[in-house]
């Protein structure tokens, strides 16, 4: 009976390490690509004139084999306890969205994953990401 129970706990061991180190992170988070944190984003001035808003692509990459009915929910503030409300919700494959900022300030951004069929949040690693945009002189 103790080879038996022994048996059946190494089984269990080596399925939990098989799922965490075999198949991948346990959990999987969105990590950010753009802007990254702690990037300064430099209005070009042949481009913009100061005050001009900025068009900023945010983009950030989530592991696909997850699930097939992601959705994300964008958050972006110029204040880090501001992100408590969604701006948009992305329900779609896409992973990025596009916003105007105003030039000399920073920003804090974070993007939530939604599985649509369990209703599991993954959460990014970070509680959020900064970046700051400034008129290049």
């Amino acid at each position: 009976m103790k080879k038996f129970c022994f048996w059946i706990l190494c089984f269990f061991v080596l399925f939990g390490l098989y799922g965490c180190i075999i198949r991948g992170n346990a959990n999987p988070a969105p990590q950010a690509i753009s802007p990254y944190n702690g990037e300064a984003k430099y209005m070009d001035p042949d481009l913009y004139k100061e005050n001009d808003l900025y068009t900023l692509n945010f983009n950030w990459t989530f592991p696909t084999t997850i699930s097939t009915n992601l959705q994300y929910e964008f958050y972006y503030s110029d204040s880090s306890s501001n992100l408590v409300i969604p701006v948009k919700t992305v329900n779609s494959r896409s992973t990025s969205y596009q916003i105007n900022l105003s030039e000399g300030k920073t920003y804090y951004w974070k993007v939530v994953a939604l599985d649509r069929n369990t209703g599991k949040e993954y959460l990014p690693t970070a509680y959020s990401w900064k970046f700051t945009i400034e008129f290049k002189k």
